[in-house]
Formats: C-alpha cells, sequence, structure tokens
C-alpha cells in the first residue's frame, strides 16, 4: 500500500477534528479570497462539511493507497496542488459558489491517474475504471442526476463541477506525461521518472 495518501488522509482527519473555526479559516470562501486570503484555494481541499464527508473523501483516499500508484510521492503531491489550483479556478469561475469545502473535486483526478499508473491493475481494469469515472462526471452534468440524499447525509450541497474539473485536471495530466514521455523517450513512462 502506498503510504502518501494516508498521511493526506491524517491531516485531513486532523483538521476535522477542529471545530467550525478552522473549517472557516481554511474553506475556499470568495470575498475571503479577494481580500488576500489567498491559501484558501489549497486548503479549501482538506477540510469538510462533517464526519461523513470526511469518511467519504477517506474512503477515496484509501481506495488510491490501495491501487498502490507508481511514481515518487514527490510528483503525486505536486499533481495534488495543481488539481487543488485547476480545481479552485474553475470553482471560482461559477458566480454560483461563494463558498466549498472537500477534497472529492481533486480526487477524481488522482483516481484518475493512480488507477492508470496502478502497480497491480491489468490494462482492462486500467480503462475500465477510466470509462466509470468519466461516465460519472459525465452522468453528474445531466439532469439525471441529483444529489438529494448525498447532500443531506454529508450537510450541504455537492458541487458536482468541482468533481468535473479535478477529473479534467487527471486526464489532462495523463495526456502531459503521456506526451512528455514520447517525446523524450519514445515509450509512455510514469510518474517513476
Amino acid at each position: 500500500m502506498t503510504r502518501w495518501p494516508l498521511y493526506l488522509l491524517i491531516l485531513i482527519v486532523v483538521l476535522s477534528a477542529g471545530d467550525d473555526t478552522v473549517r472557516h479559516a481554511l474553506r475556499f470562501e470568495r470575498e475571503a479570497i479577494l481580500n488576500g486570503e489567498v491559501w484558501r484555494v489549497l486548503t479549501c481541499h482538506l477540510v469538510h462539511l462533517g464526519w461523513m464527508h470526511t469518511a467519504l473523501n477517506g474512503a477515496g483516499l484509501l481506495l488510491v493507497a490501495w491501487l498502490l500508484p507508481k511514481g515518487k510521492t514527490q510528483y503525486w503531491l505536486l499533481f495534488w496542488v495543481a488539481a487543488s489550483l485547476f480545481t479552485s479556478v474553475g470553482v471560482w469561475l461559477d458566480d454560483s459558489v461563494w463558498a466549498y469545502v472537500g477534497a472529492s473535486g481533486v480526487l477524481h483526478g488522482l483516481l484518475l491517474l493512480a488507477a492508470w499508473y496502478s502497480r497491480w491493475l491489468e490494462p482492462i481494469r486500467r480503462y475500465l475504471m477510466l470509462v466509470i469515472i468519466v461516465g460519472k462526471l459525465i452522468w453528474e452534468q445531466t439532469p439525471f442526476y441529483s444529489d438529494a440524499q448525498l447532500a443531506a447525509s454529508i450537510g450541504g450541497h455537492v458541487v458536482v463541477d468541482a468533481h468535473l474539473y479535478g477529473g479534467l485536471a487527471g486526464l489532462i495530466a495523463l495526456l502531459a506525461i503521456t506526451m512528455w514521455s514520447r517525446i523524450q523517450h519514445g515509450t509512455p513512462k510514469s510518474l517513476e521518472d
């Protein structure tokens, strides 16, 4: 099992153990960011609405650890930061969102990469996971998707566009890594190099 997702999970659990003051100080909040609190574009992905929200995102991090993705920890954490920024910019561009918390957006991109670079998944299962995640992202953008039950259990509305932005960050990273590897080496590599 890869350890870096577990370290992120520990950080998220510690922050979740804090009171509402911690969540309010770290969440994405449009007005606070405009007033210079720019750290919120990163920290908002580490705080959650409550324990159920934390548990669901924690399960995603455990799935990443279980997939045992190849690569050095610093590259994965760099992706976490890049996907956090990409997702926050997307949320910023949506004028209807004034506050946001949660790791699920970044997790969608992280799961795409972790499945693709898994040390043990055979190619057919990698493709299947990509199709399932991309299919979920598309479904969430249709009128057939409803977050009513999930919103009731986590204590707030699900910003499905954050999932889309995080998933896009993962797909962009996957394409960029593949293209760069082909340019450099003539064959696709992973995050190991």
